[in-house]
């Protein structure tokens, strides 16, 4: 059963990013919304399940790839912290290993939130740090080196208003 799904959304037109942005306004299930470098542009938290994702959603001007991972489990919305800088890391993992990774990852102080997704990823964690590089380093440093990870795809989010 499903407790939301994440979709992320690649730009051909990266002009249509705050436009994109300010239609994901109008949208009820849309919990939460980022933008970030890195394989996509656009990170979006949904509470409904994939079936359900709002057709306006699925057609966004400037899209060219939307991605969707079903979360098994939602993590309660805790608020994030203004004055850290965070990062989605998408992690696929070897079979009969995601409890194992996920646990190392909840221990870690710099990891915010982590939750098991299906449908091109396993897990997908948010993490914090003080400023990009110790972001960077503890991605490089402490997550990667976790065994069972196969691959990650690490999106750093980045503050529209603040440009």
């Amino acid at each position: 059963m499903s407790a939301g799904c994440y979709v992320l959304a690649h730009f051909s037109d990266l002009e249509k990013l705050s436009l994109a942005a300010q239609e994901l306004q109008t949208y009820a299930d849309v919990t939460r919304w980022d933008a970030v470098e890195g394989h996509v542009q656009l990170v979006m938290n949904l509470r409904t399940t994939a079936n359900g994702i709002p057709s306006g959603i699925m057609t966004l001007p400037g899209v060219s790839d939307l991605y969707v991972y079903e979360k098994l489990a939602s993590v309660e919305g805790k608020d994030r912290d203004a004055s850290m800088v965070y990062a989605y890391v998408f992690i696929e993992i070897e079979q009969g290993k995601r409890q194992a990774v996920a646990d190392v990852l909840k221990a870690a102080p710099s990891v915010f939130s982590v939750e098991e997704t299906e449908g091109g990823c396993d897990l997908v964690a948010v993490v914090q740090a003080d400023n990009f590089e110790a972001l960077d380093r503890f991605v490089k440093e402490q997550v990667n080196p976790i065994e069972g990870i196969l691959r990650i795809k690490y999106n750093r989010v980045i503050d529209l208003l603040g440009l």
